[in-house]
């Protein structure tokens, strides 16, 4: 009788992209996704106000790892979902930002904008 056993190994991600940033809530969010994804996966980005980080070295690589796979949508935006603080931090730190902000909503008034006439016009 032969028994065959399997190890795993933890596979390599292979290079792609990690999009990261924060939401108005200033929650942390962060994905990682294939490289043939990453036309899709820089316009989500932009749309919704998130930075991309490409894998290129051991660093990235490890932070890919251990992050959930993204989701893209026909919307053109993407599921990048929570993640903890330290691993958001160490994302920031990789990319070289000093720290990322939330996304200014379009609906959202300016701090200077005077006040609402009520929707009337004078």
């Amino acid at each position: 009788m032969t028994l065959n056993i399997t190890t795993s190994t933890p596979t390599a991600v292979p290079p792609g992209l990690i999009l990261f940033g924060r939401d108005e809530r200033h929650r942390p969010h962060a994905s990682r996704f294939a490289a043939g994804e990453k036309a899709e996966a820089e316009r989500a980005a932009g749309l919704m106000g998130m930075h991309v980080l490409e894998i290129s070295d051991d660093t990235h690589q490890s932070l890919a790892a251990g992050l959930p796979q993204g989701r893209l949508f026909g919307s053109g935006k993407a599921f990048v979902p929570f993640v903890k603080a330290e691993v958001f931090d160490r994302l920031v730190a990789a990319a070289g930002l000093p720290d990322v902000d939330p996304p200014v909503r379009a609906a959202g008034k300016a701090a200077s904008a005077p006040p609402s006439s009520g929707g009337r016009y004078q």
